[in-house]
């Protein structure tokens, strides 16, 4: 090796030893230093008035005065996050530190898809797509479905997400409905807003099926034998509505209309009705 090659080989070293040593004070000098502020954002378009960021500093113990006092190695950021995670009020929350030496937690308020009221306890809430629970407060009411059930065991108000994103996607089927039930064994009726008839989804499972036999049978059936004859339909076996009529009239109608095999057979299917009345 020549002279030159290990005068290049101390140099090198000797600057990685510079450069390890120089970060090494940087972040220890970083870590040293104190915030600016703190700055609690809620986010403006979800903000529905029953979160505010006085709020959320006053449960995080005035942090936003405490702050200025700490260095930044004393703040753990992921707690700050989850505790702010645990108020029943927040969907979602990220503390961030800016470039500016700030610190900012930016905070969704919870995004109610349902208003759930539980029979078994006496108590209601709202409930998100995850299933978080918010108290009810009288001072805020928002416009989402209301559920009514014995919630006890195995049967939750969350059976009913799946047709709630569902019917999210589908806005002119959502217009029909007007709350929910669930049943003790865990059915869910829709109570649409035709008044004199529940609708029986069963489980949450094939629910475009579901809807596709029930959308048909609104379309076909309905305006042929009245819109009050009926008190139930049910939807929630494969291939077929059950319609119970009131209880002045037969118990019920069995309609094999899995929704392209009706369509093909309306007259068929209107025919057989006739003979039955």
């Amino acid at each position: 090796m020549t002279k030159r090659s290990v005068i290049r080989c101390i140099l090198s070293v000797l600057m990685i030893v510079y450069l390890v040593v120089a970060l090494s004070f940087t972040s220890s000098s970083s870590a040293a230093d104190h915030y600016k502020e703190l700055i609690i954002n809620v986010d403006e378009e979800q903000k529905l008035g029953f979160l505010t960021r006085e709020e959320i500093n006053a449960y995080l113990g005035n942090l936003q005065m405490k702050i200025l006092g700490m260095r930044r190695d004393e703040v753990n950021t992921m707690d700050i996050e989850r505790k702010v995670q645990s108020l029943d009020k927040v969907e979602t929350v990220n503390c961030v530190e800016l470039n500016n030496g700030a610190l900012r937690l930016d905070v969704v308020p919870l995004v109610p898809v349902a208003r759930v009221f539980d029979i078994s306890s006496g108590r209601n809430f709202y409930i998100n797509q995850g299933g978080k629970r918010m108290m009810a407060n009288p001072r805020f009411r928002m416009d989402v479905p209301v559920v009514v059930g014995r919630f006890e065991g195995k049967v939750q108000p969350t059976l009913i997400l799946p047709v709630v994103r569902y019917l999210e996607q589908h806005p002119k089927l959502s217009c029909l409905v007007s709350s929910y039930k669930v049943q003790p064994n865990g059915d869910i009726l829709i109570v649409p807003v035709i008044k004199g008839h529940v609708i029986n989804l069963g489980d949450s499972t094939a629910i475009e099926s579901k809807f596709g036999r029930l959308v048909t049978f609104y379309r076909e059936v309905m305006p042929v034998k009245g819109w009050e004859k009926y008190d139930t339909l049910t939807v929630k076996w494969s291939g077929q509505l059950v319609a119970h009529k009131h209880a002045n009239t037969e118990a019920e109608h069995r309609w094999p209309i899995e929704q392209e095999v009706y369509i093909d057979d309306v007259g068929t299917m209107q025919s057989e009705a006739a003979a039955e009345d």
